[in-house]
């Protein structure tokens, strides 16, 4: 029932954000400006995209090599259904697909693959924020930054910088952390303490069987060409639609979809990602019925970009995602 209810609330936040945003848009318009975009820009934003769920994948390997092998057909399989199942469940619930699939085909540990999940969204989160305020920077004087938005992104900001410094405290001073939980938390709840405590013990578990500095340098690497070129994907689909915006529009556009798609929603990030686009687009001038065409392009290619990636699960596994998704719910 709980389940169900979380569910409900997600997807009522999905149709009320879609129905704000379309309820005024001109839709004859909306396909007239799809039609007459220049689509051989389309083409190559979805061939980037494609590039840029690669090396998503790819990426991720570089901090599973220390404590499990796994050949390039089995990573991009588990990293294709993963990353579909991320984008396809409300509430994130598909972060948990990896780390059972990793389990139950390769035998490695949960709370390692659990590490690496937490791992990558702080370093994603605190490069995609600090992004941002570099942009904004650029952008000064030139265009109007909403104090909502701004606001945002500085809690954002706190909240991947405060995973990503619990990460290493636990790290290198586990049992002085965990005694710390047990004297603050533990005075208001013991039993949520002790949770906290034997999360906070599995995800170090996991830490010590990452890579090395140097191999996380490799992975930052990665992690800077997969957000720079998302900005590039953009600004492709801008050039699409004739927008004559410059590149620092699209890496900016990268930063507010994020922020956005962090409100939890319904599947597949319905109404947070159509309205980080609009707002987005907003912030540069462009107007609500071409920003919403711009998304009715933007938002099936992204869809269909992960879809391909989990193509061959299905294809080659004969997976039952319903197992899947009741296991990683379990979890």
């Amino acid at each position: 029932m709980k389940k169900r209810i979380r569910f409900f609330i997600a997807c009522l936040i999905s149709v009320i954000l879609l129905w704000f945003l379309f309820k005024d848009i001109a839709w004859p318009e909306v396909f007239v400006q799809m039609q007459e975009a220049n689509h051989i820009y389309t083409l190559l934003c979805f061939a980037l995209l494609a590039l840029i769920n690669a090396i998503k994948i790819y990426r991720w390997r570089l901090l599973l090599n220390a404590f499990v092998q796994i050949g390039y057909k089995d990573l991009f399989r588990i990293g294709g259904l993963g990353f579909f199942l991320v984008m396809l469940l409300p509430l994130r619930l598909g972060e948990f697909s990896r780390p059972y699939l990793l389990k139950k085909e390769k035998g490695a540990s949960f709370s390692s693959t659990m590490a690496t999940i937490a791992l990558e969204r702080a370093l994603d989160g605190l490069f995609v924020t600090l992004m941002f305020f570099a942009m904004t920077r650029l952008l000064l004087g030139a265009y109007a930054l909403p104090e909502s938005l701004v606001t945002a992104a500085y809690l954002a900001f706190a909240l991947f910088l405060g995973v990503f410094v619990f990460l290493i405290a636990a790290f290198l001073v586990e049992e002085k952390l965990m005694a710390l939980i047990r004297a603050t938390l533990g005075r208001l709840s013991s039993g949520f303490a002790e949770k906290i405590v034997d999360l906070g013990g599995k995800f170090v578990q996991g830490l010590r069987s990452l890579p090395n500095f140097s191999a996380l340098g490799v992975y930052l690497f990665w992690t800077a060409a997969y957000w720079l070129l998302n900005g590039y994907s953009l600004f492709l689909l801008m050039q699409a639609f004739g927008l004559e915006l410059p590149l620092v529009a699209g890496l900016m556009m990268v930063c507010i979809l994020v922020i956005g798609i962090m409100i939890p929603a319904g599947p597949g990030f319905l109404g947070t990602f159509q309205g980080a686009i609009i707002l987005g687009l907003g912030i540069f001038g462009v107007g609500q019925t071409a920003g919403a065409a711009f998304v009715m392009v933007y938002y099936p290619l992204t869809v269909l970009g992960t879809i391909l990636f989990a193509l061959p699960y299905f294809l080659t596994s004969g997976v039952d995602v319903r197992d899947v998704i009741g296991r990683q719910e379990g979890a």
